[in-house]
């Protein structure tokens, strides 16, 4: 381990000392110290980047100090692409995300970044799905590489603002929606009316406010309420249940453990690849009529069993689970 790799710690502790006893001019001195730290020997930033947890990763942080001193400029390497933009959606506050969103258009443009949150939207849990349509806000700078990506995205915002009652998500999505029934093909126009009575008749006041900006009318913009605070746990258990599968990746369902020890700590391993052990279990347990049920048909009706017993697992969780159902039922 180098001398680079072994000071971020005790940079992070030395920060947090300093901000409880305010010491302006100590804080300054070690955010300077990290910054030339990071530039130094960037590799090794990005290292202890990627063992912090939510917490570790919270505004007045080390880290967050670090990246925003950087100005969005950070050179961000591949491998921590995905965890700069998880760290985005699971930041609660609907500004602060701007520095994990921000170095990851500049690195890789705005379509790449998109598309990553496009896939939390689509299957994604709820509090996943209003982190990735609060963070959508920043991907609004630079070259305009989306091409069809932004059709995509737009039909995708509106139907699930339509179907997803969740207040959160569509709290999260009205500050992006258009309303304007000439941005979407003719068969979703009345989803757009949907949308707007939606709003409008909502107890939430902060959707009712929107609404009518969103359609014209002027301002002061209430601001954006922040998230209720996430279930980690549940969140973690379909995050595990899709690195053991494997599903997104390989070519048939795997079993792989050591995909956990990537992303979780080392003493939790065990005790999630049981839960994932757990619900494959249960899921083949369930009784199909092969008889009268095709292999896809069979495929959902157990995806759509599992989604009854256990609502806390993700879209893309209960499709990993699916697929492998049906791989060794086949």
């Amino acid at each position: 381990m180098t001398a680079g790799r072994s000071k971020w710690p005790d940079l992070a502790r030395a920060l947090a000392a300093a901000k409880l006893a305010a010491d302006r001019d100590a804080r300054a001195s070690i955010i300077e110290e990290a910054l030339r730290s990071a530039r130094s020997d960037p590799d090794a930033f990005w290292d202890w980047f990627l063992t912090l947890g939510p917490e570790e990763r919270a505004n007045g942080t080390l880290i967050t100090a670090v990246l925003w001193s950087w100005r969005g400029a950070a050179p961000v390497p591949k491998r921590a692409f995905a965890p700069m933009l998880r760290a985005a959606i699971e930041e609660r506050d609907p500004s602060f995300n701007r520095k994990f969103v921000e170095p990851c258009v500049r690195a890789y443009g705005r379509r790449m970044t998109v598309e990553a949150l496009l896939a939390f939207l689509e299957r994604g849990t709820n509090f996943e799905k209003a982190g990735a349509a609060n963070a959508l806000y920043w991907t609004s700078f630079g070259e305009d590489d989306l091409g069809d990506v932004r059709h995509v995205l737009r039909q995708k915002l509106l139907r699930e603002f339509v179907e997803n009652e969740d207040l959160d998500v569509r709290r999260a999505i009205i500050g992006k929606l258009s309303l304007k029934p000439e941005d979407y093909p003719e068969a979703m126009h009345p989803l757009v009316t949907q949308a707007i009575d939606i709003a409008r008749s909502s107890s939430d006041r902060y959707l009712r406010h929107r609404v009518e900006i969103q359609l014209g009318s002027g301002g002061p913009l209430m601001a954006l309420p922040h998230r209720e605070p996430v279930d980690r746990i549940e969140c973690d258990i379909s995050r595990a249940v899709v690195l053991v599968l494997g599903y997104g990746c390989a070519s048939w369902p795997q079993h792989d453990e050591a995909a956990l020890a990537r992303e979780f700590d080392p003493e939790r391993v065990a005790d999630l690849a049981r839960q994932v052990d757990a619900l494959r279990t249960e899921m083949a347990a369930i009784e199909i009529d092969w008889a009268s049920r095709t292999l896809a048909q069979g495929g959902d009706d157990a995806r759509a069993e599992m989604r009854a017993r256990h609502p806390e697992l993700s879209d893309e969780a209960l499709d990993a689970l699916s697929w492998a159902f049906t791989f060794e039922n086949r």
